[in-house]
């Protein structure tokens, strides 16, 4: 359920993005330091928002010592750069959440091969390669090219808080957490009004496809058992109850599970296929995302033995097996 927040020394910062899923949030952390979680977008817009919250809060942007990254969308990293340029603020981040501007050209090239092939694959036509090429454009122009002066990993301690590595919406997921206060920063693993999308995307070590739903669901069990009484979410207000959110969230997705489950039944499909039957208005600059979506649930499906992938062609298709059908 939505709460007010007890902790009157987190300030929550609502952003503008040029996304559909609306405004994100970063949180200003009045302690000791000045602490700032996650950034927003890079865009004007996003600064002035930034600049003003911090002028009311009678605070100075080169009075932050430190960011802390929840993952690295750029919808919650794009300002990192400018930011840290202004305040000099060390920045604590999953090895996956930033790309260097030494690695990025590389990694930006294998990431592209590996999603147009990908798409291809799995039956997207070409406009749909094309409006997949003008959005990743896009999401680059507002990127920040900054690394982290701090790595946080599974396990670690971070400015008071507990890192929780949640990898499945993104590699870098990260959950902070804090056991004493019961409160987390839960970025976009844990959305109060929103199931989140886990991306399709290659592994960093293999440059395989990740199985993203299923490791996604995995990382949620591990947050259901962490005693939290207050999440600071990356859209949406501050939510308690995250555990009924997440059986909410574990419900919706066996439901569209056995949705694509019963549009197998009568032939095979590509995931391209699939996609479009459940979202028949998805515009082409999303359909990437309804293609994972799509993915994921076959993924499970697979993972139960109730489906299996075949090639025809260039192309892979999923079909029932008898356990399924």
């Amino acid at each position: 359920m939505t709460a007010s927040a007890p902790h009157p020394e987190i300030v929550p910062i609502s952003l503008p993005t040029p996304f559909p899923i609306g405004p994100v949030n970063a949180f200003l952390l009045r302690g000791e330091a000045l602490v700032l979680v996650d950034t927003g977008p890079g865009t004007d817009a996003a600064y002035e928002v930034m600049a003003r919250t911090f002028r009311e809060q009678q605070v100075a942007i080169s009075d932050v010592e430190a960011i802390l990254v929840t993952h690295g969308h750029v919808d919650h990293v794009g300002l990192l750069g400018r930011l840290v340029e202004e305040s000099g603020a060390k920045v604590y981040a999953h090895p996956y959440a930033l790309i260097s501007a030494a690695r990025q050209e590389a990694w930006e090239k294998r990431f592209r091969g590996f999603i147009y092939d990908a798409l291809q694959r799995f039956g997207a036509p070409p406009p749909i390669l094309e409006a997949t090429r003008k959005a990743r454009d896009e999401v680059k122009s507002m990127a920040s090219q900054v690394t982290a002066d701090h790595i946080l990993h599974h396990g670690d301690k971070a400015l008071g808080f507990d890192v929780h590595h949640v990898p499945g919406h993104s590699a870098s997921d990260t959950l902070l957490y804090d056991p004493a206060r019961r409160l987390a920063f839960t970025g976009d693993h844990v959305l109060r009004r929103v199931t989140p999308s886990p991306l399709l995307r290659p592994s960093r070590e293999t440059g395989e496809r990740v199985r993203s739903l299923p490791e996604y669901v995995n990382s949620l069990r591990h947050t259901y058992d962490l005693d939290i009484q207050m999440c600071y979410p990356g859209h949406g207000e501050p939510f308690s109850g995250h555990r009924e959110i997440i059986e909410n969230a574990f419900t919706r997705l066996e439901k569209r599970t056995g949705k694509v489950r019963a549009l197998l039944s009568e032939n095979p499909m590509t995931p391209y296929e699939v996609c479009m039957s459940l979202f028949p208005q998805i515009d082409e600059a999303n359909t990437y995302v309804g293609i994972a979506v799509a993915l994921g649930h076959l993924d499970v499906l697979e993972d139960r033995g109730e489906v299996v992938a075949q090639s025809r062609g260039s192309v892979v298709y999923y079909s029932l097996t008898e356990s399924g059908a």
